[in-house]
C-alpha cells in the first residue's frame, strides 16, 4: 500500500440480544397488543411534544429519512425490519385519524360538526375545508423533505 493512509473507525452500535420464546396464541395477541399500546403511547408523546414546542418540526422526517432509517433496519435483521414496519403502519394510522382535512380524521370532524349542525354544509364549504387540508399536507410534506435533505447534505459535505 504505497502512499496510502490508513483510516480507522471507531463505531458504537446497540447490539440487540434476541430470544424466542414460543407461545400459544392468546399470549401472542396479548403481547403485540402491549407493544402496539407501547408505540401507539410514545408517538402520542411525541407529537405532544411537537404542539407544545418541545421537540422542533425539524427533527420530523420525510421519506428521505424513512428510507435511510429503513435501510439501517435491513442492515440489522429481520426482526427490525418488522418492528420497523410496524411502528410505521401504527404511525400513520395516527396521523390518519388527526382532525385534519383530507384525512380521515378531518372526515370525522366534518360529520360530527353536521351532526351537531343537524344540517350538511354546502358543497363549497366541504370543497375548500379539504383544500385547506390538502394544501397544509402538501407544505408540511415539502417542509419536512427540505429539512431532510438539507440534514443529509450538511452530513455528507
Amino acid at each position: 500500500m504505497d502512499g496510502a493512509e490508513n483510516y480507522y473507525q471507531i463505531g458504537i452500535q446497540r447490539e440487540f440480544a434476541l430470544t424466542y420464546q414460543r407461545v400459544g396464541p392468546v399470549q401472542a395477541v396479548k403481547a403485540a397488543g402491549l407493544q402496539t399500546a407501547g408505540i401507539v403511547s410514545q408517538t402520542i408523546d411525541v407529537f405532544s411534544k411537537l404542539l407544545s414546542g418541545r421537540i422542533s418540526v425539524k427533527q420530523l422526517q420525510s421519506v428521505v429519512g424513512i428510507s435511510r432509517t429503513a435501510g439501517q433496519a435491513v442492515q440489522q435483521g429481520a426482526y427490525a425490519v418488522i418492528g420497523f414496519m410496524a411502528l410505521i403502519s401504527v404511525q400513520l394510522g395516527i396521523l390518519n385519524l388527526l382532525p385534519i382535512p383530507i384525512l380521515d380524521g378531518g372526515h370525522i370532524l366534518l360529520l360530527s360538526l353536521e351532526g351537531i349542525r343537524r344540517r350538511d354544509f354546502s358543497l363549497t364549504f366541504k370543497e375548500r375545508f379539504i383544500q385547506v387540508g390538502l394544501v397544509f399536507l402538501l407544505a408540511l410534506i415539502v417542509y419536512v423533505t427540505y429539512n431532510d435533505v438539507a440534514r443529509l447534505l450538511t452530513r455528507h459535505s
